[in-house]
């Protein structure tokens, strides 16, 4: 790689300086400072007379006045750790007033006067400051139990007003100042214009470098369009300026290319993607004109930037984000690990292979300590080594990233991170009725009539948007789907964004058992499970030529493009391995009870893939839905189960039926045909309780892998134990047929899913062809459950003729239904038949039985649909 226009002084040529080393470099040290003021605050007296800040009315104040004048701010505030709420103004009150309260020793909260009232009376400051009243003290007492490391609390979407903050310690600050201003080679001689606010983590990450390396920093460019904001910016000869893309497309609008700033040697470009033809513009009219581009990326959740494209990387490779910033590195999750859930370290490089879209890791000292919702959160200390991005992100060859999409509701018009539902929310709490939508080049509101206008005002005022970038529409009732969500798909409709199509839409809703599907819902958001998750394939299946592995956390929207743009043509159909094997396996149980084929283990196989899809589906989600989404799952299989064991029971006239309903394994005299249901029950009653409980949620969802290794390590020792107990005579008949000698294949499959690096797939590859096999008396069945297993963890999909590929989707789909009746409600009036025509009439009964539900579904369905094919106004839980 080459060298990149990084390092110079203002007037004189840039300097070549080496980029790949510094990028690849671990993080520089810094001077220490105080245990509780950043280094940056802490060393403002070293710059000596070198001007800090430039004035509007262009004055310099040197750092030795600025640290003079931060002190005195300090001293007002007095001792202690007290929690002081900043109005992040870009001016020198604001900076003093900021600097001020971390020399204190006081845990900061910026935030603007028009979002503090809710902030406020959450977590109670003790003072506060703004432009307009100065510093007040508050009276409050302040936060108990402040954690010794936190040092900054910033909100995480922009300025709608989200109590959820991002909690940063002295550590994240710091290693953030000192990796940006490594990164990009500044020095005491550069002079960034500082015109983000600092409100928004980019902006403030630019005062943070700068300060770093004690250079200065012009205040009060209002905007790159004007002819006298230009004058100052020659006038002081600034070498950085900082922008979002919208600072770009003004930079456009304005005629910088015609103009001549002969300092400027380093444009850095953040808060959103910009299109690659603008980067490679400014990329080789840098080239020209002696200054360069860099190209970052970044989240408050990282403190500020995460990543760095050096300047002469940046006309090659516009559409990348680059490389880790020193001391930071990336890692792609794979998307079947669930969204949101922590990880403890990265994933390994071969967890997604270059090419194909993982969601975006990052680890690095700048990782905040976590989130705060209530002032009890202060106390907390780091909960996070790993940040899920939400991004969706692809990796090339040599290891620059490029950002291809969002897993959640955010949009980031200007560079300002805007939480959609909290913009509804905020607006819900104003008195304004509206859904909200939007993307990287505005926000879409609808709001009821008459409200147009003031809606429009108060988005614009609390987010700063342009009215031209807020649309708003209005209705006379807002439009919602039949389950009571806002129906924000004929906000896009309106906009012009897409058509909407009724066909995927229902085709889903039917399987899921929802009335309607929006297009922004996704099939885990919408509590999809095992149950339900391969009927869907089907369903896409049959509409485009490839399922991508991702798609359980695609949108719908998402899916009906990718369909429309590949739509199916190939005879061939890659279908996941876990349908597959959930086909076989039951097309085993039902040969092998029909004594046509002696091969056992399909109901241990069907035990791990339900623990493997339990942890891709039923633990994804937020603590809400977790919890709700246990109890439809036990419901949807122990309802069944319990219902069938039951007819039997009564039909073949056995005693204490009620007893043997769900317990029979425990009190039946000989193995009851129903063990497999019965076992897979009392571990879905397990899960529920465990999750149930609030400690084990939040474990589980920072430490997901671990929770599956103690799961795994106690399920195993749990059938062990049994082993010895009952292993040996006089051992109740049926014994391997219990709940607590089964139980570890669940827990095996779940595992399974958590295991993304290629080494744990190896350790838990050696475990199975070592130990599953002994499990069982026949060889050939420990066999089959062993090949099986290692078919799920290094098989993504096989490839099958179409009409094969539906007719295993079938089976697959309707194996409880099938594994519930095949055996009592048929067996004892086909004596005497051949063995493969019971197999079929079997499976045969199964796919009956499971059609008939699902049609009876379907038509309850329909009479909640109006009759212009609308959803009807009901809710479906």
């Amino acid at each position: 790689m080459g060298a990149g226009t990084i390092a110079g002084e203002p007037g004189r040529p840039p300097e070549r300086i080496p980029v790949l080393d510094r990028l690849t470099a671990p993080a520089p040290d810094i001077p220490a400072g105080d245990d509780r003021v950043p280094s940056f605050v802490a060393r403002l007296a070293a710059g000596g007379d070198r001007p800090a800040l430039i004035t509007p009315d262009d004055r310099e104040i040197s750092y030795r006045e600025l640290d003079r004048r931060v002190a005195a701010f300090a001293s007002r505030l007095g001792g202690g750790r007290r929690l002081v709420a900043v109005d992040p103004v870009a001016s020198e009150d604001g900076i003093v007033a900021y600097l001020g309260a971390l020399r204190a020793g006081c845990v900061v909260l910026l935030s603007p006067p028009a979002a503090r009232s809710g902030l406020a009376e959450r977590y109670r400051p003790a003072a506060e400051w703004d432009a307009v009243t100065g510093l007040r003290d508050l009276g409050a007492v302040g936060v108990p139990d402040v954690h010794p490391d936190l040092c900054l609390l910033l909100p995480t979407s922009g300025t709608t007003g989200s109590p959820r903050l991002v909690r940063l310690s002295y550590g994240n600050v710091e290693s953030n100042a000192a990796a940006i201003s490594g990164a990009l080679g500044l020095t005491a001689d550069d002079r960034a214009a500082l015109v983000l606010p600092l409100s928004y983590c980019y902006g403030l990450s630019v005062l943070h470098s700068h300060l770093e390396v004690h250079g200065s920093l012009v205040l009060g460019i209002g905007s790159v369009t004007e002819d006298a904001d230009w004058d100052r910016i020659t006038r002081h000869e600034v070498t950085n300026l900082a922008g979002v893309p919208y600072t770009f497309d003004l930079l456009d609008r304005s005629g910088f290319a015609a103009r001549t700033v002969p300092s400027l040697r380093l444009l850095t470009q953040a808060g959103g993607r910009m299109p690659a033809e603008q980067v490679t513009r400014f990329a080789r009219l840098g080239r020209e004109r002696g200054f360069g581009l860099a190209v970052m990326y970044g989240q408050t959740e990282a403190t500020a930037r995460m990543a760095v494209l050096p300047p002469d990387e940046a006309a090659a490779h516009p559409g990348t984000i680059g490389y880790a910033v020193p001391g930071g590195r990336f890692g792609l999750a794979p998307l079947s690990s669930g969204e949101g859930a922590a990880l403890m370290s990265l994933p390994a490089p071969e967890a997604v292979p270059p090419g194909e879209v993982g969601e975006l890791c990052y680890s690095g000292p700048n990782v905040m300590m976590g989130y705060a919702t209530s002032p009890e959160d202060l106390a907390r200390g780091a909960e996070t080594a790993v940040l899920r991005t939400g991004d969706l992100a692809r990796r090339d060859p040599d290891g620059r990233l490029t950002i291809v999409g969002r897993r959640a509701r955010f949009a980031k018009p200007f560079g300002i991170r805007i939480d959609l539902d909290g913009l509804e929310a905020t607006l819900a709490a104003t008195g304004f009725s509206a859904w909200c939508d939007g993307d990287d080049n505005g926000i879409r509101l609808m709001t009821e009539a008459g409200n147009g206008e003031a809606v429009r005002a108060f988005v614009t005022g609390r987010i700063g948007l342009p009215a031209s970038r807020v649309s708003v529409a209005e209705v006379t009732d807002l439009p919602r789907l039949a389950n009571g969500k806002p129906d924000r798909t004929s906000l896009r409709v309106r906009s012009g964004d897409e058509t909407v199509e009724g066909d995927l839409s229902e085709a889903l809703a039917t399987v899921l058992g929802r009335v309607s599907v929006a297009d922004e819902d996704t099939f885990v958001g919408l509590g999809g499970d095992s149950l339900s998750y391969v009927e869907a394939c089907g369903v896409l299946e049959r509409r485009m030529r490839r399922v991508p592995r991702d798609w359980p956390q695609r949108t719908v929207g998402e899916l009906r493009r990718l369909a429309a743009a590949d739509p199916p043509r190939r005879r061939r159909v890659a279908v996941e391995t876990s349908v597959v094997l959930r086909a076989m396996a039951i097309f085993f149980i039902v040969a092998n009870h029909a004594d046509w084929i002696r091969l056992q283990g399909g109901a241990h196989l069907l035990l791990v893939i339900a623990g493997y899809n339990y942890a891709r589906f039923t633990l994804a989600g937020e603590d809400g839905s977790r919890v709700r989404r246990h109890r439809v799952l036990l419901a949807r299989i122990g309802i069944p189960v319990a219902a069938a064991a039951l007819l039997v029971a009564t039909r073949l006239r056995l005693p204490d039926d009620g007893v043997r309903v769900l317990l029979s394994q425990y009190v039946q005299p000989r193995p009851w045909r129903f063990w497999f249901g019965e076992a897979l029950v009392h571990i879905l009653v397990v899960c529920t309780l465990l999750v149930g409980w609030r400690r084990f949620r939040k474990f589980e969802q920072l430490r997901p892998l671990t929770t599956a290794l103690c799961v795994f390590g106690v399920a195993l020792s749990v059938a062990a134990v049994s082993a010895l107990l009952w292993g040996r005579p006089p051992a109740p008949l049926g014994f391997e047929y219990r709940t607590e000698y089964v139980a570890w294949f669940f827990a095996l499959g779940w595992l399974l899913a958590r295991s993304g690096g290629v080494g744990l797939r190896l350790a838990l590859s050696t475990f199975v062809v070592l130990v599953v096999p002994r499990f069982f008396d026949q060889p050939s069945r420990g066999v089959f459950v062993a090949l099986g297993v290692l078919a799920l963890t290094w098989t993504a999909a096989v490839p099958l003729p179409r009409a094969a590929a539906r007719a295993v989707t079938t089976v697959a789909a309707a194996s409880l239904a099938i594994y519930l009746v095949h055996y009592e409600d048929l067996y004892p009036y086909a004596r005497g038949w051949s063995p493969w025509i019971v197999t079929l009439a079997g499976i045969g009964l199964g796919l009956g039985v499971h059609a008939a539900v699902r049609g009876a579904w379907r038509g309850a369905l329909r009479l909640r649909r109006t009759p212009e094919g609308e959803p009807a106004a009901l809710t479906v839980a």
